[in-house]
């Protein structure tokens, strides 16, 4: 079952390039946890829309169909990937007010996939939504394991939870995690108590899932939260380290953070922190900025790197701009502009942009092959993603450059050693900082890294 047909292959394989051309960096975490024989329903946190299932698609190891709301495959484009992913449609109350909604047909196909040991995805929040905390699970999952379970006993039957994480979800070239956390087997018992009392079992297993879920996903009871305790973050953790352990790092600060945030040395800390980040906003100036700048000859080491990266990619930036350039603006525009909601905005970008840069590169293939022969259109084909990756990069080194030259500018106008006093702040907040987490880390964690450590 987990052999996918080549119209499944093929459009997974677009999408992987896709989504690692919009995201700069992805990490996956955890797949060593993923059965690899057997029935496997993936279940997740919803944030993102499309691009959720993408990243489970693309990078689980395993072939995996998901369940969507039938509305989506209306769409023509959608439609037709979500065909050769065969994906299965959904009829969602909400998307059929006033008509009878029966999912029976959808279920059956569900339950096949898992009866034959295949592997499906399910978000059980149902909707995709920015909220700061997970919405409240739905019991769907849940119902379809045990019953696929007691149905078929000889077949081993997991959900795998996951967790999906985002460092700007709708901004090209962020960073993108997905963790694969531990699976939950149907035992023997799971699926007595499912016998005994269905509804009981269910709920049982629902609540199991969903903590699963929390401990792989960075939430709060408000996003303001979130903000201050991921600026408190970055001024803690040390330099290089992975994006899992950022993110496992901030779901300590959220996890603790309701505990003692009442404690006054933790609100003295918190207001003297509050003033730091308005200064820098007031300058303009980042956190991450004021970390790697703080002293002159690391300002003046960035700027001789960024130059010359920068000039050694600027041959093959002009030459991919003419077919570039356009396609981002419109794509950057476009995003804005068409997405219904906030949380789509990420999918719009990634869709359109597949599609468009297809429709252009074909263009331009066939063009240079009415003019030049098939040889320099078979060149053009291989040259136009490599220049397009060439541009992106030009572009983020010369915003660097642009961002670089503002701050060396804001120093000039508020004084020399402007970084260095900056810098000299945060460390003396870090320094504070480290002391609070000595203070009140529960009893039974450990901290994540040294405390003399030089951050």
């Amino acid at each position: 079952m987990d052999t996918p047909s080549q119209s499944f292959a093929a459009v997974r394989q677009l999408a992987r390039t896709a989504v690692r051309f919009y995201f700069r960096h992805i990490e996956v975490v955890g797949a060593d946890n993923v059965p690899q024989d057997g029935a496997v329903i993936f279940c997740g946190n919803h944030q993102n829309s499309l691009i959720d299932p993408m990243m489970i698609v693309c990078f689980s190891g395993r072939t995996v169909r998901f369940a969507a709301a039938d509305i989506l495959f209306e769409n023509p484009v959608l439609g037709f990937l979500f065909r050769r992913l065969q994906a299965v449609p959904i009829r969602r109350r909400q998307d059929h007010e006033g008509e009878r909604v029966d999912n029976a047909q959808a279920f059956d196909a569900l339950y096949g996939v898992l009866r034959d040991g295949g592997a499906m995805g399910i978000f059980p929040e149902g909707i995709s939504h920015r909220e700061s905390d997970l919405s409240e699970f739905k019991t769907g999952p849940a119902r379809l394991a045990l019953g696929a379970k007691a149905a078929h006993p000889e077949t081993p039957v997991y959900i795998v939870p996951c967790g999906l994480y985002y460092s700007a979800p709708n901004r090209f070239r962020s960073a993108a995690l997905l963790q694969l956390g531990s699976p939950i087997e149907m035992t023997a018992d799971r699926v007595a108590a499912h016998g005994e009392d269905e509804r009981k079992a269910v709920r049982a297993l629902t609540g199991d899932l969903e903590a699963e879920v929390r401990a792989l996903t960075v939430t709060a009871e408000n996003w303001e939260t979130i903000h201050t305790l991921d600026a408190a973050r970055r001024l803690y953790q040390p330099d290089g380290i992975a994006l899992a352990d950022r993110v496992e790092l901030a779901r300590r600060f959220n996890r603790v953070f309701p505990q003692i945030k009442d404690e006054p040395d933790v609100a003295a800390f918190l207001e003297r922190m509050q003033r730091y980040m308005d200064l820098l906003g007031d300058l303009g100036i980042k956190d991450r900025e004021v970390r790697r700048l703080a002293d002159q000859k690391s300002r003046r080491l960035a700027a001789a790197r960024l130059g010359l990266s920068t000039a050694l990619l600027t041959p093959l930036a002009l030459l991919g701009a003419p077919v570039h350039v356009p396609l981002l603006l419109f794509i950057g525009w476009g995003g804005r502009r068409f997405s219904p909601r906030y949380d789509v905005i990420g999918t719009t970008k990634v869709v359109a942009g597949m599609l468009l840069t297809l429709m252009a590169y074909g263009a331009v293939g066939a063009a240079v092959f009415f003019w030049d022969g098939l040889q320099s259109a078979v060149w053009t084909g291989l040259s136009l993603p490599l220049l397009g990756v060439a541009l992106v990069a030009w572009l983020h080194r010369v915003r660097s450059i642009l961002r670089l030259s503002r701050l060396t500018a804001a120093t000039l106008v508020v004084g020399r050693g402007l970084f260095e006093r900056l810098g000299s702040e945060r460390l003396s907040l870090r320094d504070e900082l480290d002391g609070l987490i000595t203070a009140h880390l529960p009893k039974g964690m450990d901290r994540m890294f040294d405390p003399v450590a030089d951050r």
